[in-house]
């Protein structure tokens, strides 16, 4: 995203620190990693450097920055603070780094596991305590969890809920490893399925559609009924990106309209995929502002909804669609769900 002149005079930097440890990302020598099948492997190889709105070419950070900047930022003028400067504690060189950026200025940051980002944020935190330059940061959650210290503990959504409604399970993610723990959840649990067919969306009779499933989901929930609403897993694809961008804001909204559309309040919402929970969470449910109070497997937070929301004092997981392995969601569903699974 290209920011505003207005925007770029209030911040001296951005900081890109898309380390997640939990999904096994990982940033090296200004490369970002994905580490599958015990192998680490560039995410410009990966398939979500094939995203039909979000997909790249570049394999390092640097120009990753420049691709996505349109070449506004040259890859040679992005600040890089290095796994070395972190392990040998070389806190003189950080610092150098904050004090020189300005107008903005891109910086890509190393980092392997919590205890790196953890030194960094505390070089970060310290220069802030002195100093009134400007940050942004452009980070996945490892970065927000050495912040913010987030809880760790491994949350029962039952402990939460004090109404005998079915459970809602939201899968809008279309990586391959959404998809086989999509499959796996619905062969090996009793979870009731509905699905949404993704080129409903292009089609004029959209609002009967969506009616239709919020219909369903009702009539399921409000019979102790869990269910799962994910999209079919074709991939509508066209050679123009803005074209391809407003589909999938269209079957994001679709998912979107399914929650607001409910009027009975479901036991839990579990939101699989970054767009989906993330639209499910401002827009579906009008969250403001809510409690983190734990995770509900290693990686995967949980919200508690604060009293604005459509439905206050509910959890609300933020399930990433890279997260887990193939039984990771079915794991979830059975330890949460209310319904004795075999």
């Amino acid at each position: 995203k290209v920011l505003s002149d207005a925007s770029e005079k209030a911040f001296d930097a951005v900081f890109y620190l898309p380390e997640f440890f939990e999904g096994e990302r990982y940033t090296y020598n200004g490369v970002h990693y994905l580490k599958e099948d015990g192998k680490y492997t560039p995410v410009s190889e990966s398939e979500f450097a094939n995203d039909t709105t979000f997909g790249f070419e570049s394999q390092t950070m640097a120009d990753f920055i420049e691709e996505k900047s349109f070449g506004d930022v040259k890859a040679e003028n992005v600040y890089h603070i290095t796994l070395s400067q972190i392990r040998e504690r070389n806190k003189e060189s950080i610092l150098q780094t904050f004090h020189a950026v300005s107008n903005f200025d891109a910086v890509v940051v190393d980092a392997l596991n919590d205890e790196d980002m953890d030194y960094f944020v505390s070089c970060l935190t310290a220069f802030l305590a002195n100093d009134d330059k400007k940050f942004m940061f452009r980070t996945a959650a490892s970065f927000v969890k050495s912040m913010c210290q987030t809880p760790g503990e491994i949350i029962n959504l039952n402990q939460f809920s004090n109404n005998n409604h079915g459970g809602l399970i939201i899968v809008g993610s279309h990586v391959k490893k959404t998809s086989s723990q999509l499959h796996h959840l619905l062969n090996n649990t009793h979870i009731t399925p509905i699905e949404f067919d993704v080129k409903s969306v292009t089609k004029a009779d959209l609002n009967v559609y969506i009616d239709e499933r919020i219909q369903e989901v009702e009539a399921l929930i409000k019979n102790s009924k869990d269910v799962v609403v994910y999209t079919s897993r074709d991939v509508i694809k066209t050679e123009d990106l803005t074209n391809n961008l407003g589909i999938s804001t269209n079957i994001s909204n679709a998912l979107v309209e399914i929650v607001r559309g409910l009027s009975i309040k479901p036991k839990f919402i579990i939101a699989k995929g970054g767009i989906t929970s993330s639209d499910v969470a401002t827009k579906g449910l009008e969250i403001k502002k809510a409690q983190v109070i734990g995770q509900i497997t290693q990686g995967v937070p949980v919200w508690l909804t604060g009293e604005e929301a459509k439905y206050s004092n509910m959890p609300y997981v933020i399930f990433p669609g890279n997260i887990g392995s193939t039984n990771t969601l079915t794991n979830v569903y059975k330890m949460n769900s209310s319904i004795k699974e075999n």
